[in-house]
């Protein structure tokens, strides 16, 4: 069996087996109005799947309004007030970016648990930096599909701390599907309980 890092062409015989386990694993809760989205949005689908089964990160080109408040950035992505975290509005996630820019988003995914500190260490290596808050929220907003793909995708390019906490605890913001809807919520800078991000999770990044 070859490993999912094999970068060899794929066979006839391994599309027909894809092929077929995806068909299987089709989600039967799938609402009418979204399966018939996707019946009339062919050539989108086909852009998620790939999105879907490629771990090599994929690129998305966001407009973001770098003085856009957090309430008028939630407000645009037709959020409902449950599916925000409400430390969202009380966490400082501000930017010294200003002005408006069109940036290209990569969607880093890397198949295993990693740490923080390695995960930024790869971003180095690869000449990126971690996406910051009002970035994150751009992506969700222009493309509401992605958590469907991605299950949860954090920006580690702004932190603060929690406003419950005496002591320092950062927290980053985190795009996720909670109960089909697209939520916005935060998770501990130095990962989850600080023992790794587990392989659920992808990270938002820019070129430097």
């Amino acid at each position: 069996m070859k490993s999912g890092t094999d970068s060899s062409e794929l066979s006839c015989g391994q599309f027909a087996e894809l092929a077929a386990v995806i068909v299987r694993k089709l989600p039967r809760e799938l609402e009418s109005g979204r399966a018939q989205y996707w019946i009339e949005n062919q050539e989108r689908l086909t852009r998620y799947l790939y999105m879907a089964l490629s771990n090599t990160g994929t690129h998305f080109f966001v407009n973001v309004d770098y003085g856009k408040t957090t309430e008028q950035m939630i407000a645009e992505g037709h959020y409902r007030e449950e599916v925000v975290d409400p430390d969202i509005k009380k966490i400082d996630f501000s930017t010294k970016r200003t002005g408006i820019a069109e940036i290209k988003i990569q969607i880093v995914y890397f198949c295993k648990k990693v740490t923080t500190p390695e995960v930024l260490k790869e971003f180095d290596r690869r000449s990126l930096r971690p996406a910051e808050f009002h970035e994150l929220l751009a992506l969700g907003n222009q493309y509401d599909e992605l958590p469907i793909f991605y299950y949860e995708i954090v920006a580690l390019g702004s932190s603060g701390q929690e406003p419950y906490y005496p002591f320092e605890k950062r927290m980053v913001p985190a795009l996720v599907r909670i109960n089909r809807s697209r939520s916005l919520i935060t998770r501990e800078f130095g990962s989850p309980a600080g023992i790794g991000w587990g392989d659920a999770f992808c990270f938002a990044a820019v070129e430097k």
